[in-house]
């Protein structure tokens, strides 16, 4: 997370960092760069917030690009870079759209955000994919995402997750579904059958709380019929090497990191480590399925 700034307001956003710091340091960044770490994806709040953030970003992509590392980026799409040359530099550019009419974005924006979709597609910037978050405010607007989608060639894909409640300190507007009624819905979509880069993401996290066991999700999506555009993320992304470092240099588990209310307590200054791999080691080595990844060291 570079920054703790968007310019935008979604309902399920779980970036809700209680902080005095707006911007992650430089001394972070080259600690984050020092690592063998193969990919980093930036995540915000919005990256491309403002000049500062951007400057940033590209600090961190050139520095990056030079140690052989990829880079991916996550933003809203409101207030991309004009650099072609920049923008093409990262693996994935992911935008988050979650209704074909601008939901969450003001009459503006949404304008903008077409123009920077339309900006990418003229330039060939071909590493774009559209994100989507499925809740029960957006279950009714899922299609017109991929209606949106089929006006741009350069679109690889379009990814739905699922919305996860996590403990942010400010109460959601909106609710989690359950599992079967999501695919119920996406089973009778054409739309989205129909396209063949849509798909829909599940990940292990967003069953913590319940009482499916892994085989009765692999169970419930078998019966949905609609097997071929899941991606069942059964790994924990801890276990597949992943950690965040926060804009304010803080360094936790992926698991911890969803739960912006608490995650002072449950990560440790970046400066106090010896090093990030070191950490990840220590994280791997205590690791308990299904239990808080707390291990700060």
């Amino acid at each position: 997370s570079i920054n703790n700034l968007c310019n935008a307001s979604c309902e399920h956003c779980y970036l809700k960092y209680n902080s005095e710091e707006s911007y992650i340091s430089e001394q972070t960044l080259d600690k984050i760069l020092k690592t063998p770490v193969e990919r980093i994806v930036v995540v915000g709040k919005e990256p491309f917030y403002d000049k500062k953030s951007i400057d940033i970003l590209k600090k961190l992509v050139e520095k990056a690009v030079l140690n052989n590392k990829k880079v991916s980026v996550i933003t809203n799409g409101i207030n991309l870079d004009e650099d072609i040359e920049f923008l093409k530099l990262f693996e994935n550019i992911d935008i988050s759209i979650h209704s074909g009419d601008g939901l969450y974005r003001t009459e503006e924006q949404f304008r903008r955000i077409l123009e920077n979709l339309e900006m990418l597609e003229k330039n060939s910037v071909n590493n774009v994919n559209i994100l989507s978050v499925i809740d029960s405010k957006t279950i009714n607007s899922f299609d017109s995402v991929i209606k949106l989608a089929d006006n741009y060639k350069n679109i690889k894909r379009v990814l739905y997750s699922l919305f996860l409640e996590t403990r942010r300190g400010i109460p959601y507007t909106v609710k989690e579904l359950e599992l079967k009624t999501i695919l119920k819905r996406f089973a009778e979509s054409e739309v989205f059958l129909r396209k063949p880069n849509a798909y829909l993401l599940l990940d292990i996290y967003h069953f913590i709380n319940s009482s499916y066991s892994i085989s009765d999700i692999e169970n419930i999506v078998e019966k949905s019929g609609i097997k071929h555009k899941v991606k069942f993320i059964k790994t924990p992304p801890t276990l597949m090497g992943i950690v965040r470092v926060s804009h304010d240099g803080l360094l936790m588990t992926s698991y911890d990191a969803l739960h912006t209310e608490n995650y002072r307590q449950f990560s440790i200054p970046v400066e106090k480590v010896k090093s990030i791999e070191n950490y990840y080691k220590n994280i791997v080595s205590k690791f308990a399925f299904y239990v808080n990844e707390i291990v700060a060291i």
